[in-house]
């Protein structure tokens, strides 16, 4: 995945990470988990807020991308391993599932 975002960066897409992980709990562990990975230079790193908690993972994720609509961002691509990371509104042009065998969000 980050040759895949390196890529992307290097063609002139403007790259949000979203994520259903809760922002409070786990926001400053996430985003150092990604620099450690390699990811950096992302535009924004999305991740559930408070107002969130208890929604699916389809209403959260379909709110976010609906708000990058309304910034004027076109989403060419979605890329997720859960069907829940590319269900809903605004999903993209394209969707990505990626496979997880490690968890499945329902």
């Amino acid at each position: 995945m980050v040759r895949l975002f390196w890529v992307l960066k290097g063609g002139g897409f403007r790259v949000f990470l979203l994520s259903g992980r809760d922002e409070e709990a786990l926001g400053a562990s996430t985003a150092a988990n990604l620099a450690a990975a390699g990811f950096a230079g992302y535009d924004r790193l999305i991740l559930r807020s408070a107002g969130y908690r208890g929604q699916s993972s389809v209403v959260f994720k379909s709110a976010e991308r609906r708000r990058l609509a309304a910034e004027e961002y076109r989403i060419r691509g979605n890329v997720g391993d859960q069907w829940s990371d590319l269900q809903g509104d605004n999903a993209g042009d394209r969707v990505f599932k990626v496979p997880n065998p490690m968890y499945f969000v329902p």
